[in-house]
């Protein structure tokens, strides 16, 4: 079917990612306005930790994948992460990442990691960046855990 300028089209997917934790199902969507054609890259997951983990001791992990946590928005049940190469790569491959606790007493945490990029790209920033702070996490809880 075949979209008429000004409309919004939604391409949606998702699949099962195999992780030590477990498995986790990422989903992905791509936003195209016809008229501009402006894509969203997005890549979203649920990360499993123990219920007395608070997000600062994920700090450490993100700063060390070059991402700046800005202060001036993020709480104790929600961090916002910057790109801090922001003069180093194109303002659509700019990564930012949300990571939120539905509530206090989750295991889990929500991640969500978006740039400007077009998802429809095979290895696009976002989804490298995506996979470098999956596997961060990942060790960061090993970590914990001993």
């Amino acid at each position: 079917m075949r979209s008429k300028k000004g409309e919004n089209n939604r391409q949606n997917g998702s699949q099962n990612i195999k992780t030590a934790a477990g498995e986790v199902r990422c989903t992905f969507a791509t936003l195209v306005k016809i008229d501009t054609v402006f894509w969203v890259a997005l890549v979203k997951w649920l990360h499993p930790i123990s219920s007395d983990t608070e997000l600062k001791s994920f700090n450490s992990a993100i700063e060390a994948l070059g991402f700046d946590i800005d202060q001036s928005i993020s709480s104790e049940y929600q961090l916002f992460v910057k790109d801090s190469a922001i003069s180093k790569v194109e303002w659509k491959s700019m990564v930012s990442i949300l990571i939120t606790r539905c509530n206090k007493e989750s295991c889990d945490v929500f991640i969500e990691v978006r740039s400007g990029e077009p998802t429809l790209k095979k290895d696009t920033r976002c989804e490298l960046k995506a996979k470098e702070l999956k596997v961060a996490l990942e060790q960061n809880v090993r970590s914990e855990s001993n």
